[in-house]
């Protein structure tokens, strides 16, 4: 089954510059995953969804930027 995070970074921005895929919709993918996988690996000390999501969410409503990483979470 496929899932955003088998694309490649590069992938993921090419989506995010075409419209294809969304900002909000990159981090509610990685935060779902975080939520699964990080109980048993303990990769992350501290997780802020909210501030994720906010961030997601201004960067969508600005349009797309100009930054080299413009929407990767």
């Amino acid at each position: 089954m496929f899932e955003l995070h088998h694309l490649s970074a590069n992938e993921q921005w090419d989506w995010l510059h075409k419209g294809e895929l969304d900002p909000v919709d990159l981090v509610e993918h990685y935060l779902r995953r975080i939520e699964r996988l990080d109980p048993d690996l303990g990769a992350f000390a501290t997780v802020t969804p909210e501030l994720a999501l906010e961030r997601a969410r201004a960067l969508r409503d600005a349009g797309i930027g100009s930054t080299i990483l413009w929407g990767l979470p």
